[in-house]
């Protein structure tokens, strides 16, 4: 699961929402992994990757906690552990060639290519609905609302309040005053109110105060070594 725009973390949602059940197809593998790793999954979507010419089996649990356990250990960069990706397809073969459940999906299941027959070559991937859900809910809040923030805050040094992803950061100018305002409490305040802002779009209450922080940083910075592009800050 890459972006809350993606059909899988969609029908995920739904799930979440309690407006539909993860697919009956998937409930001997999803009880599987439950038990063999002790995890707790959300839905599992399948969907035939034409471009890449190949199924893939995209395991949704609800908590990071849960997904991290299916990537390598000590890796950064959090590519999948290929034993249990192995291990999983293998199985997930073997649940539809015993139960020869080849059958339909309903007509409304998007992007699905219609039935479980091909499992040749199958990826399996690994993703955690509440991170999404979290930069959902981030991503969520109207410009036109951390504008009044901004308004409402009131300091002179602050040039913008940017958000993306999970994350919040509040510039000023300098690099000076970023050091002064993180060490006079005008940073605490400032998570206060973003966080407040934060909550009203966090419709599955994710979001834990004493979890959650802001990041001071200058417009200094940002043009110095950023070149002044929001989209190398980011990346």
């Amino acid at each position: 699961m890459i972006h809350y725009s993606d059909e899988s973390y969609k029908s995920a949602k739904l799930i979440k929402q309690g407006k539909r059940e993860m697919l009956f197809q998937f409930d001997q593998l999803a009880q599987w992994i439950v038990t063999k790793f002790n995890v707790k999954i959300l839905n599992i979507f399948y969907e035939y990757d034409k471009p890449m010419n190949r199924p893939t089996l995209d395991i949704i649990f609800e908590y990071e906690k849960d997904a991290i356990k299916f990537h390598k250990k000590n890796d950064l960069r959090g590519n999948f552990d290929l034993k249990k990706q192995k291990l999983i397809a293998e199985k997930f073969k073997e649940i539809s060639k015993q139960a020869s459940i080849h059958v339909a999906f309903p007509a409304n299941e998007v992007k699905l290519e219609g039935c479980f027959q091909k499992t040749e070559d199958l990826w399996v991937i690994f993703s955690a609905f509440d991170h999404i859900a979290k930069e959902e809910a981030n991503e969520s809040i109207p410009k036109s609302q951390i504008l009044e923030l901004k308004n409402k805050l009131g300091y002179k040094d602050l040039w913008e309040i940017a958000n993306c992803f999970q994350a919040a950061k509040f510039f000023f100018y300098t690099d000076k005053q970023v050091k002064r305002y993180q060490a006079d409490g005008t940073k605490k305040k400032c998570e206060n109110e973003y966080f407040a802002l934060l909550k009203q779009y966090d419709r599955f209450n994710y979001f834990k105060r004493e979890q959650f922080s802001i990041d001071l940083d200058s417009k200094e910075n940002f043009d110095k070594n950023y070149e002044g592009s929001w989209f190398y800050y980011w990346r």
